[in-house]
């Protein structure tokens, strides 16, 4: 894309919430040093239709049992069929976390 901000990269596992051996054992890549790297996704997705539909059947289904919407399975789904990640080279605030969710605040009126 010509600009070094961000980079794209073909997603090929995606697992909700996966504790530390899972992602040690499944979801790293290396960078140019053979160091892992993991990546983590905080709530910002551009959808086509399908996922939606795929969406509304889960719920149509009864197949989500929670207080919320899983999106992971059937994002999942779309592995190998144009699922793409866009690495930003910026901050990333926990927003769950006060703290965290402050500090946003603060470095944002710094620019």
């Amino acid at each position: 894309m010509g600009d070094s901000s961000h980079s794209l990269m073909d997603i090929t596992s995606f697992e909700e919430k996966p504790d530390l051996s899972f992602a040690k054992e499944h979801l790293y890549m290396f960078n140019g040093e053979k160091k892992p790297e993991y990546y983590s996704v905080f709530c910002q997705y551009i959808i086509t239709p399908e996922l939606f539909n795929l969406l509304g059947n889960k719920i149509n289904n009864e197949e989500n049992n929670k207080s919320e919407i899983d999106m992971t399975d059937s994002l999942k789904q779309f592995i190998g069929k144009g699922l793409t990640g866009v690495v930003l080279n910026g901050a990333m605030y926990d927003v769950g976390n006060p703290l965290s969710y402050y500090t946003s605040f603060i470095n944002f009126n710094k620019n």
